[in-house]
């Protein structure tokens, strides 16, 4: 009987483990934007039009970004943030059309649905990648090895992104 019972609590307790351990775990990253990412777009844009450059790319290693980005006034504060914000790289391009922006996730905090997950700003709301509702359904509807979608997020122009080729 005294072996029931403890045998009952070491279930009970093993499920409270699981749950706790998995509940800070996550499929995909967030579908609300952070508030640092249209801060990072905003950096973006302002060292596009101050070196004059319709395309930029910034990587999570200094040694890998251009010189006229590198010695902006700012690449202190975009660095940094795309550290704290589980950024890989950030790309922005302006053009006549448009303004777009690319923040490309660490994929690796997001195993089961792996793939590589982006933010996007489209100022025309343009995305190569399909645009759906829901990208985790989108992807359980679709079977293939080869996935490419974009869900729209609350913020105007902003959606999250995911790719798997």
């Amino acid at each position: 009987m005294f072996s029931v019972i403890i045998a009952k609590r070491l279930n009970v307790f093993a499920a409270l483990l699981f749950l706790v351990l998995i509940s800070g775990c996550s499929d995909i990253p967030p579908s609300e934007l952070e508030k640092d990412f249209p801060r990072m777009l905003a950096i973006l844009e302002d060292v596009s039009v101050d070196t004059n450059t319709s395309s930029i790319a910034i990587y999570n290693k200094e040694n890998s970004t251009a010189d006229s980005v590198k010695y902006h006034a700012t690449f202190h504060e975009i660095t940094s943030l795309i550290a704290a914000n589980n950024v890989e790289t950030a790309y922005f391009f302006r053009d006549k059309e448009n303004i777009s922006a690319v923040f490309l996730i660490n994929k690796s905090n997001y195993g089961r649905l792996a793939g590589q997950w982006s933010y996007q700003y489209s100022q025309n709301n343009y995305t190569e990648e399909d645009q759906v509702n829901s990208i985790v359904v989108a992807l359980e509807q679709n079977q293939s090895d080869i996935s490419h979608f974009c869900q729209p997020l609350s913020q105007k122009h902003w959606f999250l992104c995911f790719n798997r080729s």
